[in-house]
């Protein structure tokens, strides 16, 4: 399975756990640079996406312009569009005009994520929330 299967499967199987955080896989051919999940709160009357990646050098793999764009003028109508990158054992969760910045994480503090956690937990969600 590969990293971002991987880690798509942690947050699928978080999100069953929790029985209010709804989440779909999206696999879009036609529309570049949408984000791979579409998140749903409905208790909180959020929703909205996530891209996923996950680092394993200094930079972000696959981390297009078309993405970047896409998070940028989305979250720029309407917030609750993140990037989401496991580095490591960490996961770190950007809001949208943070992402359209990144460049790569640098673990620590520096990292400057909205979220930080070595797994999925309330305060994940708290951040969509917040975000």
């Amino acid at each position: 399975m590969k990293p971002e299967a991987k880690l798509w499967a942690k947050l699928s199987d978080y999100a069953k756990w929790r029985q209010d955080l709804y989440v779909e896989r999206i696999e879009n051919k036609i529309g570049a640079g949408m984000p791979d999940v579409l998140y749903h709160l409905p208790e909180y009357g959020k929703r909205g996406f996530i891209e996923l990646k996950v680092q394993t050098g200094k930079s972000l793999p696959h981390y297009t312009r078309a993405q970047r764009a896409w998070i940028k003028s989305r979250g720029d109508m309407s917030p609750g569009v993140f990037l989401l990158v496991k580095y490591i054992d960490t996961l770190y969760l950007y809001t949208h005009r943070q992402a359209n910045k990144l460049k790569g994480v640098k673990p620590g503090v520096e990292s400057g994520a909205l979220w930080t956690g070595q797994g999925f937990g309330p305060f994940f969600v708290q951040a969509l929330v917040m975000g």
